[in-house]
Formats: structure tokens, C-alpha cells, sequence
């Protein structure tokens, strides 16, 4: 059972690779570097351009636009949000890619103190 666990995982593992390295050759002149799918979003993968970060689907569609400095994984902070960065500000965006709390704040407690704040009135 252990073995056919360890096949499995490993058969995963090499069909994103084989899938990232096909997203990777179409969409090379598009992005500086794109990462594994599933490791931040499930059928997304990070991609980075010219210093900056977002995320792409299996289509190769942009879901979330190359403009942040940096996207923390999910969950991590609040269920259902990453924590992004762009310049000193922090903001979080969702499982959609929208921005739930807007890059205006210095650190990760201020923007969910707003967000709660906001939600509870």
C-alpha cells in the first residue's frame, strides 16, 4: 500500500512538472519564470515578470496580474486569503484573485483589524 502511495505521489509530481514545462514553453515570452501548478492555489501556478508576481490557470490565463512584489502562500493568515505585497503595503486577495483588502496597510494584523472592522458594521 506504501508503495503504490509513493508511485501515485511520485506520478502527480512528474505531470505538473511535464504540464508547468508545457505552460512554461507557450507562455515563455510572456513571464521570466513560472513556477509549479498547485502549490499556492489549486490549477494555479506563480508566474514572475520583471520582478513582479501573479498567478496563472492550467489555460495559461492570468487570474491574478503580475503587479505585487510578493504573494504569501494561502491561508495563512485568514482562511481563503493570501497575503500580497507591493511596495511597503500589504493587502490580501482571494481563492478568485480578487482584492478582499486593499495594499494600504503596513502589516498583515492592520489589514484583517480593517477588514473586520469594516465586516462587523
Amino acid at each position: 500500500m506504501k508503495a503504490l502511495f509513493t508511485i501515485s505521489l511520485a506520478l502527480l509530481l512528474l505531470a505538473n512538472v511535464s504540464w508547468s514545462q508545457s505552460i512554461q514553453e507557450s507562455h515563455k515570452k510572456q513571464y521570466d519564470e513560472i513556477e509549479l501548478f498547485d502549490m499556492y492555489h489549486k490549477d494555479w501556478a506563480l508566474v514572475k515578470k520583471d520582478k513582479h508576481v501573479g498567478f496563472i490557470d492550467y489555460n495559461g490565463k492570468e487570474v491574478v496580474p503580475t503587479i505585487y512584489y510578493e504573494i504569501e502562500l494561502f491561508d495563512m493568515y485568514h482562511d481563503g486569503w493570501a497575503m500580497v505585497k507591493k511596495g511597503k503595503h500589504v493587502g490580501f486577495i482571494d481563492y478568485k484573485g480578487k482584492e478582499v483588502v486593499p495594499l494600504e496597510y503596513q502589516n498583515a494584523d492592520d489589514a484583517i483589524k480593517w477588514y473586520n472592522t469594516r465586516k462587523n458594521k
